[in-house]
């Protein structure tokens, strides 16, 4: 009996063996593959066509900077900057890995925005349940708004990764309390106001509710304070730097007072930016905004907080901009960017609480649909500057003794970034190019000496003067239309997305 039971046991498949199937299973039964396609839909999308646009100024500014070391870039950002410096440091080590092509510089930017989709599906998840954070992560992932800030050489998707963080951990801070919860929410809470400015919108709206909360449990008030106390503290070395950069911006921005249309448009664009269905896409987003708060769900009081939470998320960015804009204007769709993260996520629960598959689809499908027609618009049209254009032709009609001015010293950036390349292929490199009045300090080593014009022209017969962000109806027209008066033929004028180039040449 002893040996056929020693012999069956033998005979028998050990149970170790059948382990790793079992885990295997159960790890592949965990997965979201909901989640996991709206991922892979979401890198796909910010990968395609992500070169399609020309750089412009602001990017060719971000790439422009970080060419030079940590602590140049550093000192620049506190002096004459009027960002945080987290970005540019950042992106100043990647450039030295990836190096500086258009691809490259904007792959960083696609590193934080893929990871976005599945932080709010955990947000919204965590708020909800996980059907939420389904939907919150596909409307996102295809989000044509999202994609925009995704292949740009600028700061808006790494502060919105970080603000997804710091949501969440506070979400989970009052809800479990744990210490390790709420130093990880100082940690990215202060990441995101060390991203933009912009930051601080949520920090507002983060700290409103947080009030709410402590005011109907006071036992939450030490650790809530504490936090936020942590913030401050780790902030406080750049706050002066700060109010400098504040005042400068806020005396010198340069947009139109905004209105309710302003308001509005915002929302339209966090849906689907550029879209050519306008009108169908604002009957979507009325509905939906108007069914989430008759969701029958606001009677349960965890879901009333949630649904609390999401509309000073949304509405705190937007009010406190609103606020300091009645004195200089300065609301812009892109620094209330934060904003979009709960309202993609009502907009999910919105189409959650119908409760019906059928009827969800009926306005998540056209809303998908929109997306994807506004990613084809604007894959389709150049919308930003066309400096490559610019570039292209200026380099295909240009000979080496050529004098390339700028109306500005930083149109110099982005015309350069493209330049090079194109110098070095067509024998141009000795091409003089000059800012106007200065060149700009960095891009020539130092500090330059304002351009004598009439020694510069007396010296070429042939001029080239690009112009940008120009003032005036006639931004050819420096010291009192000099060129026209010393060169005796009108010139070629030519003209590109936001750029003007003039070409004056002398004849004999």
């Amino acid at each position: 009996m002893q040996l056929l039971q020693t012999v069956d046991n033998a005979q028998m498949p050990p149970v170790q063996q059948a382990q790793p199937t079992t885990r295997k299973r159960r790890w592949i039964a965990r997965l979201d593959w909901w989640l996991l396609a709206a991922l892979v839909v979401a890198l796909a999308v910010r990968l395609y066509s992500i070169t399609y646009q020309s750089i412009w100024l602001d990017e060719a500014y971000s790439v422009f900077v970080v060419k030079f070391d940590l602590a140049f870039i550093w000192n620049f950002t506190v002096h004459f900057d009027q960002h945080p410096p987290l970005y540019y440091l950042l992106l100043h080590q990647w450039v030295g890995i990836f190096g500086d092509s258009l691809f490259s510089v904007r792959l960083l930017s696609v590193a934080f925005a893929v990871p976005s989709v599945w932080l709010i599906y955990l947000l919204a998840g965590r708020l909800f349940n996980r059907t939420t954070g389904q939907v919150a992560a596909f409307i996102l992932a295809v989000s044509p708004f999202h994609i925009w800030y995704s292949q740009e050489t600028r700061m808006y998707s790494m502060v919105v990764f970080f603000v997804l963080l710091s949501a969440y951990f506070l979400v989970r801070g009052l809800e479990q309390n744990r210490p390790l919860v709420w130093i990880a929410f100082v940690l990215f809470t202060v990441l995101a106001i060390y991203s933009d400015y912009s930051a601080f919108y949520y920090v507002v709206g983060s700290g409103l509710y947080s009030l709410y909360r402590i005011s109907r449990k006071p036992r939450q008030a030490i650790p809530v304070v504490l936090a936020y106390v942590g913030v401050g503290l780790a902030y406080a070395p750049w706050i002066g730097v700060f109010l400098t950069q504040f005042s400068t911006v806020y005396s010198g921005f340069w947009i139109k007072p905004p209105t309710f249309s302003t308001v509005w448009n915002t929302f339209l664009s966090f849906s689907s930016q550029d879209s050519p269905y306008q009108f169908l896409n604002t009957v979507i987003v009325v509905v939906l905004l108007s069914w989430v708060f008759v969701v029958p769900d606001k009677r349960i009081p965890q879901r009333r907080q949630a649904y609390l939470f999401l509309v000073v998320f949304m509405l705190a960015p937007i009010m406190v901009s609103l606020v300091f804009s009645l004195k200089q204007p300065i609301y812009l769709t892109r620094t209330v960017i934060s904003a979009a993260i709960p309202f993609y996520i009502l907009l999910a629960r919105a189409i959650v609480g119908f409760k019906s598959v059928p009827l969800g689809a009926i306005f998540l499908v056209p809303l998908v649909l929109l997306n994807l027609a506004s990613l084809s618009q604007s894959t389709s049209t150049t919308i930003k500057e066309d400096w490559r254009g610019t570039v292209n032709y200026v380099a295909a009609h240009a000979q080496p003794t050529d004098l390339i001015i700028f109306n500005a010293p930083y149109v110099e950036m982005p015309f350069d970034y493209f330049w090079r390349d194109q110098a070095s292929q067509r024998g141009l490199t000795k091409v003089e190019r000059r800012g106007y009045p200065a060149d700009e300090t960095l891009a020539h080593a130092g500090k330059s000496e304002p351009l004598n014009l009439s020694k510069a022209l007396a010296e070429h017969k042939r001029v080239w003067v690009v112009t940008s962000h120009a003032e005036g109806e006639d931004p050819a027209g420096i010291e009192d239309r000099l060129i026209y008066k010393l060169f005796n033929r009108p010139p070629t004028e030519i003209q590109f997305k936001d750029i003007k180039v003039f070409f004056f040449e002398q004849t004999s």
